[in-house]
């Protein structure tokens, strides 16, 4: 929503299709919005959503991938 917009701080996606979506809706919000790798590693890039398969190979996936990922996010914050 609008108002959950205005008081984060850092809006995280997991996928630039939702960085989008966000940013279309709230374009004043550019300097908060960002896909977690684009965050942590400066870069963007996705990390798939495992919904759209739902198998638990993908969940697993997702998890493997995240791991890292929320850990080096752990050290920048």
């Amino acid at each position: 929503t609008k108002g959950m917009i205005e008081n984060a701080d850092l809006v995280l996606t997991m996928e630039m299709f939702h960085k989008q979506i966000i940013l279309e809706m709230f374009p004043w919000a550019s300097d908060k919005v960002h896909t977690l790798k684009g965050y942590v590693y400066g870069s963007d890039g996705d990390v798939e959503d495992p919904w759209y398969d739902a198998s638990e190979e993908k969940f697993r996936a997702c998890i493997e991938e995240l791991i890292p990922i929320l850990e080096d996010l752990k050290r920048k914050l």
